[in-house]
């Protein structure tokens, strides 16, 4: 055998058994129900646009009505809070209904870490505007006469950046930890999007360091939001409560709304493949529609309207 035999003869062993390269990733929603999903895909469709009807009716009615007569600052935030929910209801939904309807599984190394990115940053950052929310509610019940020196539009300004930053900026280690993972083999994800720990288990590394960190992140972002709002709204029954004042008939709608969206984020984790895309449209349909629903200024007549429709679909999900 000559050299030139034998350089091929001895490479040929050495790449058989390196694994191949992944490039993508399979999506199984629903594993062992296939057979459902085009009926599954139905009322995923239809939460899907009454979501995002919710959302762009919401903003488009803030945006008439702020030319007119709305120039408090926190409206700023609510428009906030409909844009995160629109881009959590894009990201997710439309890949689900492209597994339901066309069987579209794969997908792509940049769009799961991707997707990753934007589910770990976006629903903390509901969460943090919800917080920022409740704090306008609380000085405007219990410091009314500081509240249009402290909540300006600089405020809200600097709340929007906060709000941003830190949850992107804590969240942004989750999908590069798991992407600097090796995977050697396993590529399908028996979930219906690139959820936190059920990508880097297809690794072979250790993912201790995953682990840990995601727990620790969870554990800061929502736990200190959720406190914060619950001591917001303590002080505020406590006002009413001493001043003798009648609730508001929608007043305790966004303090239990709140505290289910939170809480339920934080056990979303390990819950099956239907938590995230079902919990990613349940909380954007009816989280802005309710936090307007005491404006007076914010067309009450047509968010209740709206409230009433998203209402039914609520309580079927809560069931």
């Amino acid at each position: 055998m000559n050299s030139d035999q034998a350089i091929p003869y001895l490479m040929a062993p050495v790449n058989n058994s390196l694994p191949a390269a992944l490039s993508e990733f399979l999506l199984i929603c629903f594993p062992g129900y296939q057979s459902w999903q085009h009926w599954l895909s139905l009322p995923l469709s239809l939460l899907f646009l009454l979501a995002m009807a919710a959302n762009a009716t919401l903003l488009l009615t803030i945006r008439l009505e702020m030319v007119r007569s709305l120039h408090e600052p926190m409206y700023y935030l609510l428009s906030l809070l409909s844009l995160l929910d629109i881009v959590l209801c894009l990201t997710v939904i439309p890949k689900v209904l492209a597994i339901f309807w066309f069987d579209l599984k794969a997908i792509s190394f940049s769009a799961c870490f991707l997707q990753m990115f934007i589910m770990n940053s976006f629903l903390p950052m509901e969460s943090c505007t919800c917080m920022i929310m409740a704090y306008n509610r609380y000085v405007a019940i219990c410091h009314p006469l500081c509240y249009p020196s402290i909540i300006t539009d600089q405020f809200v300004v600097k709340a929007s950046v906060f709000i941003i930053a830190r949850n992107a900026l804590i969240s942004a280690p989750i999908p590069i930890f798991s992407s600097r993972l090796h995977y050697c083999g396993k590529k399908v994800i028996e979930h219906c999007l690139c959820a936190n720990l059920c990508v880097p288990r297809l690794s072979c590394d250790n993912i201790t360091l995953n682990r840990l960190y995601q727990l620790v992140a969870s554990w800061i972002v929502v736990s200190s939001d959720l406190i914060l709002i619950f001591i917001s709204y303590t002080f505020i029954l406590w006002a009413f409560w001493d001043q003798g004042w009648e609730l508001q008939k929608g007043s305790a709608w966004p303090f239990s709304l709140l505290f289910f969206q939170s809480y339920f984020f934080d056990q979303l984790e390990g819950k099956g493949p239907m938590a995230h895309p079902v919990f990613s449209m349940f909380g954007p349909s009816p989280s802005p529609a309710i936090s307007g629903l005491d404006k007076d200024q914010t067309g009450p007549k047509l968010l209740k309207k709206v409230f009433m429709v998203l209402q039914p679909a609520c309580k079927v999900g809560k069931g």
